[in-house]
């Protein structure tokens, strides 16, 4: 009798600890994931950032551009400067994804399993892209802060500001209200180079 309670306490036992073996594991990979999916939607939060900065530093130059024939040519023109911009801008993000793709490619061989499958649940997985998604996310910012990109979109806004205040300057019906309010806004060279410092904070 004796016996057979020591042998029924050790199949508890065992089975106690292969239930608290397959729960740890679980709870391990799951927090893996979690921790993946919360720098992933870190790192997206950050290059949306980069993205909706550029967008409202458009939309705000094209509030100041004077409506009517003149102010679609500073525009027209301003597109014709900028599109190479952005596109070089756009083929440094495209790098930034293609290294992103190329390295999770290699965590999923590393740690044996299959993107889309079982992956997302693999703790080896999720430590192995912890650096790969810090580092595309810190790439993509990295593409909207470069010094030449920057340096040549600076120019195309400098040419949009000089477009425009010569539209307003010019006396046209269609920008007599732009024209009151650029002079009373850069009524001296002064206030207006405090102006254009102001502003670039947004256009970079």
């Amino acid at each position: 009798m004796s016996n057979l309670r020591t042998s029924l306490s050790a199949i508890f036992v065992f089975a106690a600890c292969a239930a608290g073996i397959v729960t740890g594991a679980s709870t391990s990979e799951a927090q893996s994931s979690t921790r993946q999916c919360v720098r992933t939607a870190n790192s997206e939060r950050d290059s949306c950032t980069a993205v909706c900065r550029a967008t409202r530093s458009d939309t705000i130059l094209n509030c100041r551009v004077p409506s009517g024939d003149c102010g679609d040519l500073c525009k027209a023109a301003f597109l014709s400067c900028i599109e190479p911009v952005s596109e070089t801008r756009d083929a440094c993000v495209d790098n930034c994804e293609l290294s992103f793709d190329a390295a999770r490619s290699s965590c999923a061989t590393t740690c044996a399993c299959t993107q889309g499958v079982d992956c997302g649940s693999s703790s080896c997985f999720g430590d192995c892209l912890d650096a790969p998604t810090i580092a595309r996310g810190a790439c993509k910012i990295a593409c909207y802060r470069r010094g030449d990109i920057k340096e040549a979109r600076r120019g195309c806004v400098t040419s949009l500001r000089r477009c425009s205040r010569a539209c307003s300057r010019g006396g046209s019906n269609s920008s007599s209200s732009n024209s009151s309010s650029d002079s009373s806004n850069s009524g001296s060279s002064t206030s207006s180079s405090s102006s254009s410092g102001t502003s670039s904070s947004d256009d970079d």
